[in-house]
């Protein structure tokens, strides 16, 4: 199956989008490592959004989700399932992600992670602090997904769900898990 995960920066997408992959086998396809790639960033180099805000060149969000797309059919083709990290803030980029798994002829999953503003601020700061970057450079990329973000309405609800990424890992992954075609919930340990 594919599974795409998004939501605003530090929703807990990743958190949630690399438990529900190890949870099922699957494979992990991140953005901000089809970015880094793009951009030629060492892999031992750190590279967050909001060290290069500004230098986005246009289009180049558009080339990392086909890269990431790219990546995901050669998954599929080979009968194993991936999971796709990434913001997918507009309805472009979801119905790429169904329309791929539509091509494949599997069954496909949109996990919007949302959450407080009182976590997410406090998670863009923790963030902050293990980065080295200023606070303040987070939050510019923040309003810039928040600008673009398109409510979802494109999907049905089988091929959406949203879960409350406040809580405890664990219960958001189980939630994805007991949505997600007839996978049965698991204990995540945390």
């Amino acid at each position: 199956m594919l599974i795409a995960v998004g939501g605003l920066v530090a929703s807990g997408k990743s958190s949630v989008a690399r438990e529900v992959a190890r949870a099922l086998g699957a494979e992990h396809i991140e953005a901000d490592q089809a970015r880094d790639e793009m951009l030629h960033i060492p892999s031992n180099q750190a590279a967050h959004e909001a060290a290069w805000l500004d230098n986005l060149a246009p289009g180049v969000t558009d080339r990392i989700y086909r890269k990431m797309l790219d990546r995901a059919r050669s998954v599929l083709a080979t009968q194993r399932s991936a999971v796709l990290d990434g913001c997918f803030a507009t309805r472009s980029q979801r119905e790429s992600a169904r329309a791929l798994a539509h091509e494949c002829t599997t069954p496909f999953l949109f996990v919007e992670c949302r959450t407080s503003r009182i976590v997410l601020e406090q998670r863009l700061r923790e963030r902050s602090l293990a980065s080295g970057i200023d606070e303040l450079a987070w939050f510019p990329w923040l309003a810039r997904v928040e600008s673009r973000w398109e409510p979802i309405t494109e999907l049905s609800p089988d091929e959406y769900l949203r879960v409350d990424s406040d809580r405890a890992l664990p219960m958001s992954v189980d939630d994805v898990l007991a949505h997600s075609c007839g996978v049965p919930p698991l204990a995540v340990s945390g």
